[in-house]
């Protein structure tokens, strides 16, 4: 009877983790493998215009694709800005990221004024992109200039204007904005860290910097690691918001990878989606496989909650 009983539990179980594990493997073959099939054969085809369609590559030219991306990587001037400004925009990220721990520590521990540097952080995430932008493009070009000529006496042109400051003006949006999700999810995770541990580590007579370093750095680390791996994931994909400041009228040398693969791809005709669709696929394996090393190391190297 025991044993029939066992063997019911485990058919349970069974279905239980079928089910379960059905959704997420349901979304990756439909939004993802479904999504990017056609992509993938459009690598190895070309537009036909006298077909209207797209056609396979002849044997001899079955790579060809591939070589036009490298081509184009290695002799157009955009791609060396574009590849500089997307380990710029990614590094810039741990600068939110050390931020954000700050002030999420700072929340955590109700310090004066703690939601009042929630709201200040956070709003600017609930508010529609295209109106957050508009607003920073006319203090930028307009109020920054006003005050530094009534201070100085002396002209000053717009931040975004200015060649010098115009990539580094976006990359300090890019910065700001990004305060607002990282603040909500790291709070979060401290308070999941049990109140007695807290406690423990004060009568064990630990400062602050001894509990943030030995305390609550070691119990949010998977939440560090989940940013730091997904911004890896999107080095080539960050566009820095630079569409919705300037269009499809970017400069040159502040395109980052993103931003170039955006517009392409919103602009092309058919007979450009082949080497598009091959760029993304040489992205992607440069990308994942750094991807999954940065997450297996950060798992190797990071302190552990126990």
């Amino acid at each position: 009877m025991a044993r029939v009983g066992l063997k019911n539990k485990r058919k349970q179980d069974l279905i239980f983790y079928i089910v379960m594990l059905a959704y997420p493997v349901v979304q990756f073959l439909v939004f993802y493998i479904g999504v990017n099939v056609n992509s993938f054969l459009m690598a190895f085809q070309r537009y036909d215009v006298t077909v209207n369609e797209f056609v396979f590559l002849p044997i001899r030219d079955f790579f060809k694709n591939f070589v036009d991306v490298f081509d184009a990587l290695t002799t157009e001037t955009v791609f060396p800005y574009a590849f500089k400004n997307a380990l710029i925009a990614y590094a810039a990220g741990f600068i939110t990221t050390a931020f954000s721990l700050i002030f999420s520590y700072y929340i955590y521990k109700k310090y004066p004024l703690h939601g009042t540097i929630k709201v200040i952080l956070f709003t600017p995430s609930i508010i529609s992109g295209i109106v957050l932008v508009s607003i920073f493009i006319e203090f930028m070009e307009v109020v920054v200039p006003s005050i530094y000529t009534d201070v100085t006496g002396k002209e000053l042109l717009g931040m975004l204007s200015n060649p010098d400051t115009r990539f580094g003006t976006v990359l300090f949006y890019c910065v700001w904005m990004g305060f607002g999700g990282s603040i909500l999810l790291y709070v979060g995770a401290m308070n999941n860290i049990s109140d007695s541990v807290i406690e423990a580590c004060k009568l064990d007579g630990a400062n602050t910097l001894e509990e943030i370093v030995y305390i609550v750095l070691p119990l949010i680390y998977p939440t560090f690691v989940t940013f730091i791996v997904v911004g890896v994931g999107g080095i080539l994909t960050n566009q820095m918001g630079l569409y919705s400041f300037f269009g499809p009228n970017a400069k040159e040398n502040i395109q980052t990878f993103g931003y170039y693969f955006f517009r392409e791809t919103k602009y092309a005709t058919e007979t450009r989606y082949p080497f598009l669709a091959t760029m993304g696929i040489m992205m992607t394996l440069v990308v994942a496989p750094l991807t999954l090393f940065v997450k297996w190391a950060m798992e190797k190297i990071g302190p552990k909650a126990d």
